[in-house]
């Protein structure tokens, strides 16, 4: 990604592919019959499994490398704080307008049996709650920004003081969404950094760059070699839902396990698609992927809009079918395309492209 004219393809390529893997995870969680979905029998499933090893990290790598270039170009207070304020319009806008949605569907479909609106005290309780753990990843994103942000503007990129709070991860709560959070935040500091290394010349990132660019192959290879054998233990317990990230109240040694081999996986199945998908690139340059770029582009306002789309239409896609692969990939193909045109419509509606992130 260290190429201007390969930065305008590659980013989206990577992002169209995440959100594409997004869709097909969610589907095969809400899609492949009852039993399947209220037993929680996703967690065993394999190619389930494999989404959720290293997409997130993979799009929360992408934000953070370019999280780098917005925030060196604020300059002066003024700018700075325009781009912070922004950035958080983007990103939490949309989850208060679908949280907001979301109640009024509530209420329309259960009146006043919906506790939310037996008093304001409770419908203020529910509303937060929902809002603050609603779209978690877009949440991570928010938090990590803002980290990065007063870290760089008001802390020179401290190593020392990310040392701390990396450190101190473990020690906090992982309710209301933290553990999700916490799991995301090394891939979008880690990509930060390099970035920043990249943009100025540090040895360390031209030594990087250069295993990157020679023989391609080798290190596609080795990186996914890596992954495919840390992905043979991969269980139930390295979702960030079921074993959280804390140390607290556990067995500290396994926790701990837990924790660095999730982190490790993330990165170098992350890593593997980024070379990966660089190297496609690279021997056909010509072909623009104008399918992923295009979902790329939009990958914000698909997350949000697939992800209700498919609780809603989960019982008409999933109450009477078992899990088949190719039946979750043609909901995933539905779904997203779907999402992608009304993403497109509600861009070009004023008053309703918050939804979007817009």
């Amino acid at each position: 990604m260290n190429k201007m004219k390969k930065r305008e393809l590659l980013p989206d390529v990577l992002r169209g592919f995440a959100i594409l893997l997004v869709v097909l995870g969610h589907c095969i969680q809400e899609g492949s019959g009852t039993e399947f979905k209220t037993d929680t029998m996703y967690f065993y499933d394999k190619v389930y499994r494999f989404i959720y090893s290293f997409h997130m990290p993979l799009f929360m790598m992408i934000s953070g490398y370019f999280a780098w270039d917005s925030i060196e170009k604020a300059k002066g207070n003024a700018e700075k704080w325009k781009l912070l304020g922004k950035r958080s319009t983007m990103l939490l806008v949309p989850i208060l307008a679908w949280t907001s949605i979301e109640h009024i569907r509530l209420w329309i479909e259960q009146g006043r049996a919906y506790v939310a609106f037996w008093s304001i005290s409770l419908f203020i309780k529910y509303f937060t709650i929902r809002f603050l753990t609603n779209a978690w990843f877009l949440w991570a994103v928010f938090w990590c920004f803002l980290i990065v942000f007063f870290m760089h503007n008001y802390f020179r990129d401290s190593i020392v003081l990310y040392i701390i709070g990396f450190l101190l991860l473990f020690f906090i709560p992982d309710g209301m969404g933290l553990g999700a959070y916490k799991y995301m935040m090394p891939y979008f500091v880690a990509a930060f950094y390099y970035r920043g290394w990249q943009a100025r010349g540090r040895k360390i990132n031209q030594y990087l760059d250069r295993m990157a660019k020679s023989n391609d192959w080798i290190w596609i290879v080795i990186t996914g070699i890596l992954f495919l054998g840390l992905f043979l233990l991969y269980d139930e317990n390295s979702f960030i839902y079921l074993s959280g990230y804390k140390l607290i109240g556990k067995d500290v040694i396994r926790q701990i396990g837990i924790d660095f081999y999730r982190m490790f996986i993330g990165f170098l199945g992350a890593g593997f698609f980024v070379l990966f998908w660089r190297k496609i690139l690279k021997m056909i340059p010509e072909y623009r992927f104008s399918v992923l770029t295009a979902i790329g582009k939009n990958s914000l306002g698909i997350y949000m809009i697939s992800g209700y789309l498919i609780v809603e239409a989960g019982d008409l896609f999933g109450m009477y079918f078992y899990p088949n692969y190719l039946w979750n990939l043609l909901q995933a193909v539905v779904i997203t395309v779907v999402s992608y045109l009304m993403t497109v419509i509600l861009k070009r509606i004023p008053v309703l492209k918050c939804l979007v992130g817009r």
